[in-house]
């Protein structure tokens, strides 16, 4: 009977022997992963003291075996359903004599192996044996050579070297993170000379209050509403994670639709940025508080903090990787500093408890360290000059407190290179101004830069609201506030359009009449520098540097770059560019060499070309020679500019009457009439469509023409395409959307177009690859079956003409422009 007993489990083991040989070996990773008696509450993360007793770190977590298994159920388990003569004993009693009760080993490892066993072995055969050696808690255990004879004795006993390194193994790491923990709260806990404890700092940030303001309330003022408290919903994701993928052609925001546009934290004692001085004026008036107590949080800083929290819990939480240094540049005056850094500063006191011990935030010389919450201890922030701070955190970055550091920068301060970038998280904050970080990104190679755009014109609207909180609550019963609060919004913003949608230049007078005037003496002093500077200015190319030559007269883009973030320049308001545009005409007549070295870049290029067009002597350089392209249903015929405009230019005069922007945004509202010989200029990036158009009158037949009413001029219609690229392809909703522009902008339109013959030119670069074939409008995706679409499509390559003119650098567009 033994004997076939014994042959079924030797059958049993070998069938699970490949299953089990590696077990042991890996027995200490198995023993955390596969433990059946977690508690509820276990996180497997438990926080040992050197008062921890060695039978809960053995079973962190796990709780002793209630019902003791018996070894016929282990036997059943690993797949031996026979009848043995020893079943019906404990595991308890088994796992103390496995030899014995279990004599075959492969038999023995398999069951050895099961998880449950393993409980019962470190539970019911090592706890007792170190008890009896004084080893209660990780205290008597110590560091490995400590208690070495009591360590000893223990192992020969158990006589199981795998069951051993268990043992060893999980007790060492238990007292070491002991040790560890126990520095660490010395560290927070000690004093520091260097420090300046600040009172009640810590829980008016902890606990600033939240307010909001809504936009589409149709009954209110402003169509503005405030409240207290938080939304029943902040953005999504998908809401503040919108980034183009290339840089917008002009400062026009993107829709979106009603509803939350800012929140607003109020802390009574103020924020680091403020150095918590409240002055003893500020007393609730709004536009004092708005740099003292009150933070504005929109969009863009929700989605700074959402991937700051995604790295937190890679970190801390999923323990992936180590923390990311992060770097966030973004325009002067929206908000970087005071905006992100007091939000981000207020959700990572928020984090998940016990994750964070600490948070730090530099600025203007100044670190502030605010401590979490510990062990029934309250919250503090302590004060210190710069490098002391730096001290500090270094003294508790080697005790092994997690923290993270919030560093604003700037050019008149140098960020300090000897903090623990890659043990701690971290951000700085910034301008664009590489000075201002160089040292950082070179001492902590891999930060991930982030961009943060402009306020959209809506929130600038809601910030407005806030300030105005008041009178929005006294308008409703009142229509005279009403009144003077949307002409006061109306001025503001007539300021946004000049100086652009920053609120450090549009809530004060006096910081907006200093801005119009930085942007008049940058373009003076730019026209006076080198034109080449100018230009990099217009193309949005420059360096940036923390001075009003470069941030009065350009703002900073988020782009999409594949997997990572990019970004550009792009004048900070439509009058800017205007200006820009009206001062490089001053700058081509004093350098005629401005052309060569940068019309690659085609912004340059459309300028000086459209410039060009205005003069006699070169508009006849640009217009002669103009090539039809082939193909298509259109017959040969020479351009209307060689027949008509060419012959008609007049040395000393203008070839337009004048020229004016198309669909310009800051006009009037009312239709204007479309004129003959004006040459209207694209500003809203209509693009690939159209740079420009004019109208062509011929009145030289004005009875001819089949269809055209006696007395009625033949017009043409000269759309003008001024590219780099060798193939300038569009498709029907960009002419569509042309036509309904131009509709719009002109009381006359169909009117003066109708029976108009249409034409385009497009202007290349001498050395860009000629445009030889017919350029396509396509059908829209999906409007294969729409008539309108087909209408376009069918104009396009009928009716209207194509040419292309090769501008040659000896055509020497800037010399022509010179008096």
């Amino acid at each position: 009977m033994l004997s076939v007993f014994r042959h079924s489990l030797r059958l049993m083991a070998m069938r699970h022997a490949r299953a089990a040989a590696h077990v042991w070996t890996n027995q200490l990773r198995l023993y955390h992963r596969t433990l059946p008696f977690l508690y509820d509450g276990a996180s497997g993360s438990t926080t040992w003291t050197l008062n921890s007793r060695v039978i809960d770190v053995l079973l962190d977590g796990a709780r002793p075996p209630d019902n003791v298994m018996l070894l016929s159920e282990c036997l059943e388990r690993v797949g031996c359903d026979e009848r043995v003569a020893n079943g019906n004993v404990r595991m308890d009693v088994v796992i103390q004599r496995p030899e014995f009760y279990i004599p075959d080993e492969h038999a023995r490892r398999g069951i050895l192996s099961l998880p449950e066993c393993q409980t019962y072995a470190l539970v019911y055969r090592a706890v007792p044996l170190l008890r009896g050696k004084g080893i209660v808690g990780l205290l008597q255990w110590g560091v490995p050579d400590e208690n070495a004879d009591a360590k000893r004795a223990v192992r020969d006993a158990l006589g199981d070297e795998r069951l051993w390194n268990t043992v060893r193994g999980l007790l060492d790491a238990a007292f070491n993170v002991a040790k560890n923990a126990e520095a660490r709260e010395r560290a927070l806990a000690s004093g520091n000379a260097a420090a300046v404890v600040m009172p009640g700092v810590f829980e008016s940030v902890f606990e600033a209050t939240w307010s909001y303001v809504e936009s589409g309330v149709a009954d209110k003022s402003l169509g503005m509403r405030v409240a207290s408290g938080r939304p029943k919903s902040v953005w999504s994701f998908a809401e503040v994670s919108k980034t183009p993928l290339q840089l917008p052609t002009e400062n026009v925001d993107e829709e979106r639709d009603d509803g939350l546009e800012l929140l607003v934290l109020t802390s009574e004692k103020g924020w680091p940025f403020t150095l918590f001085c409240i002055p003893a004026t500020a007393n609730g008036t709004p536009f004092q508080m708005m740099h003292a107590t009150d933070v504005v949080v929109r969009r863009e800083s929700v989605r700074v903090w959402n991937i700051v929290r995604a790295d937190l819990d890679g970190w801390l939480v999923r323990k992936e990787r180590l923390p990311t240094p992060f770097v966030l540049l973004g325009s002067p005056g929206i908000g970087k500093s005071f905006g992100v850094g007091s939000h981000l500063l207020y959700e990572l006191l928020h984090y998940t408890p016990g994750k964070l011990d600490v948070v730090t935030f530099l600025v203007r010389e100044t670190m502030y360290i605010f401590y979490l919450p510990r062990g029934g201890e309250a919250g503090r922030v302590e004060r210190y000059k710069k490098d002391d701070g730096v001290d500090r955190i270094m003294e508790l970055s080697r005790a092994g407190c997690r923290g993270y550091m919030i560093l604003d920068a700037k050019e008149t301060m140098d960020l300090p290179t000897c903090l623990p970038a890659r043990l701690w998280g971290s951000i700085v904050l910034s301008s664009p101004n590489k000075k201002n970080y160089k040292v950082w990104d070179e001492t902590n190679v891999g930060s991930r830069f982030l961009f943060i755009n402009r306020y959209h014109a809506r929130e600038m609207k809601a910030y407005f609201a806030w300030l105005r909180r008041a009178d929005l609550a006294a308008a409703e019963g009142d229509a005279a506030v009403r009144t003077e609060l949307e002409e006061s919004w109306g001025v503001i913003e007539e300021r946004m359009r000049e100086v652009g949608h920053a609120p450090r230049y549009v809530f004060y007078e006096r910081s907006y009449r200093s801005r119009k005037d930085e942007v008049e003496w940058t373009l003076n002093k730019l026209i006076a520098g080198e034109v080449s500077y100018f230009l990099l200015f217009l193309t949005g190319t420059v360096d940036w540097k923390d001075d009003i030559t470069v941030h009065s007269l350009l703002d900073l883009v988020r782009l999409k770059a594949g997997a990572i973030e990019d970004s550009g320049n792009r004048p900070v308001s439509v009058v800017v560019r205007s200006k820009m545009i009206e001062k490089l005409h001053d700058i081509v007549a004093s350098d005629p060499k401005l052309f060569v070295p940068y019309c690659s870049r085609r912004d340059v290029f459309e300028i000086l070309v459209l410039a060009a067009l205005q003069p006699p002597v070169s508009a006849r350089r640009l217009l002669q020679g103009v090539q039809m392209l082939q193909g298509g249903a259109c017959a040969q015929k020479e351009s209307v500019v060689e027949t008509i405009v060419v012959p008609r230019l007049v040395d000393g005069q203008p070839t337009f009457r004048r020229v004016e922007l198309l669909y310009d945004m800051l006009g009037p509202e009312e239709a204007t009439a479309c004129e003959p010989m004006v040459l209207y200029r694209n500003c809203d990036g209509y693009d690939p469509v159209v740079s420009a158009f004019f109208v062509v009158e011929d009145h030289s037949g004005l009875a001819g023409g089949t269809g055209l009413q006696h007395g009625v001029p033949q017009r043409t219609v000269v759309l003008l395409q001024v590219t780099l690229a060798k193939e300038r392809h569009t498709n029907t909703n960009k002419l569509m959307s042309l036509k309904k522009a131009l509709r719009a902008q002109f009381s006359n339109w169909e009117d003066f177009t109708r029976d108009a013959q249409w034409e385009v030119i497009y202007s290349q670069p001498d050395r860009a690859e000629k445009m030889c074939a017919l350029q396509q409008c396509a059908i829209s995706s999906g409007m294969d079956q729409d008539a309108d679409h087909e209408d376009e499509h069918e104009f396009w390559n009928a009716k209207v003409r194509q040419y292309q003119k090769s501008v040659c650098e000896s055509v020497s567009l800037v010399r022509a422009l010179l008096p």
